[in-house]
């Protein structure tokens, strides 16, 4: 006989879990990092963070959002600013 209050497989425990949320100092948080990451790296990195962030928050919280979202914005503004640096062409 099976027990009924253990979920069959790891899916469906995974699935279980209730969401993680955000409060008001985590996007606080996240907007500083990238009006931080909008002046160091351009503002494609900064746009870039914030929407990384806004998906990433609940699944893994916050602080880890913030971290990883912070990581793909700069990778990102230093993409299109390699891109527009190397339009130019030589002078």
């Amino acid at each position: 006989m099976s027990d009924n209050n253990q979920p069959e497989s790891p899916e469906q425990d995974i699935q279980s879990k209730p969401a993680m949320r955000t409060n008001q100092l985590g996007w606080m948080l996240a907007a500083f990092v990238a009006g931080f990451l909008g002046k160091a790296y351009g503002v494609t990195g900064g746009l870039v963070m914030l929407a990384v962030f806004f998906f990433l928050q609940k699944k893994t919280g916050p602080i880890n959002a913030i971290v990883a979202a912070a990581v793909v914005g700069i990778a990102a503004g230093l993409g299109v600013q390699a891109l527009l640096g190397s339009q130019g062409g030589p002078s």
